[in-house]
């Protein structure tokens, strides 16, 4: 099973993020966008922090999300080389609705994947857990925390290449008509994602 997250890797969530914050607080919006996390992002202003808690709460904020053309690109080409593909999202279970019918009007063969759940704090949990542990081939997601932990625990997580987590490995980067492997100090060594993932 190949698990994919949704926001930052098929869905630009972040810069809807940024555009919103920045009609109410103008360049203070785009602060250090090299950090995932918005407290970390945001330290000294509790005032955006809580509108972006706030637009990360409302389902609203979702359905018109434009697609990142590449990562749906990726999502297509998994499901239709016959991997299991499934969808998990930190988003709140609240928003699974949404979340699901954005996918189906963005990823040509989403209904050929094992679908999406959105599990808010317990997709970390849900990923380790040993029920789903070793069935899980790898997962692509755009936390560096997250490809870190996974890491660690046994699991091949990529970062999908963003700047918040640049120096993440390893890392899948869209380049043109398709996708490369990069692990730390392998650059003579990358291989095209799918030469490796037949």
């Amino acid at each position: 099973m190949v698990i994919l997250d949704i926001d930052g890797v098929l869905a630009s969530f972040e810069t809807r993020l940024v555009e919103y914050l920045r009609e109410k607080y103008g360049e203070a919006a785009c602060a250090n966008r090299n950090m995932y996390s918005l407290e970390g992002r945001f330290a000294d202003r509790k005032d955006i922090i809580a509108d972006a808690q706030a637009f990360t709460a409302d389902p609203n904020s979702y359905y018109g999300l434009e697609p990142i053309e590449k990562g749906v690109g990726l999502a297509d080409q998994l499901i239709i080389r016959d991997y299991p593909v499934l969808f998990l999202s930190a988003r709140s279970p609240s928003i699974q609705e949404v979340t699901i019918r954005w996918l189906r009007k963005y990823v040509n063969n989403y209904d050929l994947s094992l679908g999406a759940t959105c599990l808010g704090s317990l997709k970390m949990k849900r990923i380790l857990s040993p029920e789903m542990k070793d069935l899980i081939e790898f997962v692509v997601d755009d936390s560096p925390t997250t490809v870190d932990e996974l890491n660690k625990n046994g699991i091949l997580a990529y970062a999908w290449s963003q700047p918040w987590n640049t120096g993440t490995y390893p890392f899948i980067l869209p380049d043109n008509d398709h996708y490369l492997d990069i692990f730390p100090g392998r650059w003579d060594d990358v291989v095209p994602f799918f030469e490796k993932w037949r």
